[in-house]
Formats: structure tokens, C-alpha cells, sequence
């Protein structure tokens, strides 16, 4: 298998799927790629090894820069909407779904914060490509 078997467009932590794939296969940084895939690249947690420490990281990054940065007033829907896509990361969602599975009032307040994780890099979200026109309309 060589890169040029690869066609995947989709992205994973900043990485194309089709360069991560030729990565873990050749191992060009002796281990280490595979362990930062794994592991995370959090320095305290990599030394220390306390899987607390990542929880205190997302509380802090959820209430800091996501919760009080932007006057969000409901903290738990914060905190639940972020679990669950933590918990779903490979699972499709629609902002509708979430809406329904959240009851929240409109798709506009899952919308918000979504992209309040995203400008915090908390989350990526990517749309699917559809390369029929049929499909589109």
C-alpha cells in the first residue's frame, strides 16, 4: 500500500485521513505518531498519566473559553451537548437530531454552540460532500 491507495478527504484531529493512514503504516517517527494518536499531546497528562487531569482540561476549556467568553447561561446543556459528542465523535448527527435529543427550543442554539467549540478548537465539524447534482437539490 502505498499513499496513492488512499482517496479519503475526511479529517481527523487536523490531519487528512489518506496522510494519517500512510503515517501509522510506515511509523516514520519511531512509535511516537502512534502514541500522540493514542495518548493525546497534553504534556502534565503524558508525564503524570491521570486520566483527571484531561476532565479538569475539558471543564476548564468548557467554562472558560467557551461558557463565560460568550454569556452562556444554560452551563449544563453546555457540558451535556460536549459529552455527548465526545461519547458519538464517529456517529453522524444533524442539528435537528440534536435538537430533539436535547429538547431544545430552536437549531439556532445548537448551531451557536457548535461553533463556539469549534473557534475554542474543542470540536471539528465537517459536512458530507455530495458530488451528485441530483443529490443536492
Amino acid at each position: 500500500m502505498d499513499r496513492n491507495d488512499y482517496s479519503a478527504n475526511t479529517y481527523r484531529g487536523g490531519f487528512p485521513t489518506e496522510r494519517v493512514l500512510c503515517l501509522l503504516l510506515s511509523d516514520p517517527f519511531g512509535g511516537n505518531f502512534s502514541e500522540y494518536i493514542n495518548k493525546g499531546g497534553f504534556p502534565e497528562y503524558l508525564r503524570i498519566g491521570d486520566p483527571n487531569i484531561l476532565q479538569t482540561l475539558l471543564i476548564d476549556i468548557l467554562m472558560r473559553d467557551i461558557i463565560v467568553r460568550n454569556g452562556l447561561r444554560d452551563e449544563r446543556f453546555v457540558k451535556e451537548l460536549a459529552l455527548y459528542l465526545i461519547t458519538n465523535s464517529a456517529k453522524e448527527f444533524s442539528y435537528n437530531s440534536l435538537k430533539n435529543i436535547f429538547g431544545t427550543g430552536s437549531v439556532n442554539t445548537i448551531i451557536s454552540i457548535l461553533n463556539h467549540f469549534e473557534d475554542s478548537y474543542l470540536f471539528l465539524q465537517y459536512n458530507n460532500l455530495i458530488f451528485r447534482i441530483k443529490s443536492e437539490l
